[in-house]
């Protein structure tokens, strides 16, 4: 059987990708690992008998976009002038969501905040749903 060409250029592309990936984290890891070190230091100059292993790791909370999320849903759906599905929104908003993890599932969830307190029309079932701003081309304020 003859190697397929494509597939094998894909291959070799995606192992590039993940191992720069991995050289960027393992940079990254050296890095905080340092900073660890370094703050144990700092905490045992100020307090001698302190432990910073006693201290239990607090997991870090990093907002999507600075939280604005559905105001990007807001103005893609007011720039695009017409109704718009959900992949329609993800392909206008790729250059903001294209690093968020689990992009899809948040925008749908920005949508479904957007349609029940911000005027946002919804038509549809489940596989064709359209979203549109509602027919003064304004969102509610959400305000009551």
């Amino acid at each position: 059987m003859a190697a397929n060409s494509h597939a094998v250029s894909a291959i070799r592309k995606r192992l590039a990708e993940v191992s720069g990936e991995l050289v960027a984290i393992e940079k990254r890891w050296r890095s905080l690992r340092e900073e660890h070190h370094a703050l144990g230091q700092t905490l045992r100059m100020f307090d001698p008998g302190a432990d910073a292993s006693q201290i239990k790791p607090k997991r870090p909370y990093r907002r999507v976009v600075g939280g604005k999320l559905s105001l990007l849903v807001l103005d893609a759906l007011r720039a695009s002038g017409r109704p718009m599905t959900t992949p329609d929104l993800m392909a206008a908003l790729a250059n903001h969501v294209h690093a968020i993890p689990d992009a899809e599932r948040r925008v749908k969830a920005a949508l479904n905040y957007l349609v029940r307190s911000r005027g946002i029309a919804k038509e549809g079932e489940s596989g064709a749903v359209v979203f549109a701003i509602d027919r003064l081309g304004t969102a509610r304020s959400g305000m009551r």
